[in-house]
């Protein structure tokens, strides 16, 4: 068995982060294109969940479409009961939408080429490294038939800019640093981070130990 080659932190330059969630990614180049909503998916293994939990589990084995899960979602919330902190994320992606849909796209997301091990969904080409929000906010906007300003044009939201991530990148330290500049993690969301932060450092695939030994804590 060939040995995945280790990610490192040192790769990332930790002092070109700031709080939109860019990351500048030393001694490596990025290719920026525009990129089709639907070959894109959320990294199952993100920490920050955007979608409530059940409705990810759905999409990230295929069983709903993103528009079909922002339609149950939004349903869901109508009813009684409904959480309010979904209430207000959601509230967040329509606010982002309509921002997005006057100013444009002024970030554009992350995302990584899918992999044979990864088991993505048919169709699904890349998944989202960093701007999850971003990605969200665009279904909101395709699914209403909205068009986005950019510059003197205006156009669809069939498809959203992306940079992306180079092979070997680390890439659960970048999605670490956006949650945490983003907004504060809960204890669960951490705790999850680091467990995938070390893993890939390891050079460990979706938790198999055999592929590769674990980095001590104190690496991480």
């Amino acid at each position: 068995m060939v040995k995945r080659k280790r990610a490192r932190v040192a790769a990332v330059d930790f002092e070109a982060v700031d709080q939109y969630g860019r990351v500048a990614q030393k001694h490596e180049s990025t290719e920026l294109k525009s990129i089709p909503l639907e070959i894109i998916r959320p990294d199952p293994d993100q920490p920050r969940r955007i979608l409530p939990e059940d409705l990810a589990q759905q999409l990230r084995h295929g069983q709903l479409a993103p528009p079909d899960a922002l339609h149950k979602w939004q349903r869901r919330l109508q009813q009684a009961g409904a959480s309010p902190e979904e209430k207000r994320e959601m509230g967040e992606l329509a606010q982002l939408a309509h921002s997005i849909s006057l100013n444009g796209l002024i970030s554009p997301i992350t995302v990584r080429r899918v992999h044979e091990q990864d088991a993505a969904p048919p169709g699904v080409a890349y998944y989202i490294v960093t701007g999850e929000r971003r990605y969200w906010a665009y279904w909101l906007l395709k699914m209403d038939g909205r068009e986005i300003v950019e510059g003197s044009s205006r156009q669809g939201a069939e498809s959203i800019k992306a940079l992306i991530s180079p092979e070997g990148i680390t890439v659960r330290a970048h999605q670490l640093l956006e949650n945490l500049f983003r907004k504060d993690m809960n204890a669960v969301e951490k705790a999850r981070a680091l467990v995938a932060l070390r893993q890939e450092l390891s050079g460990v695939t979706h938790g198999l130990p055999e592929e590769g030994k674990l980095v001590p804590l104190s690496a991480v």
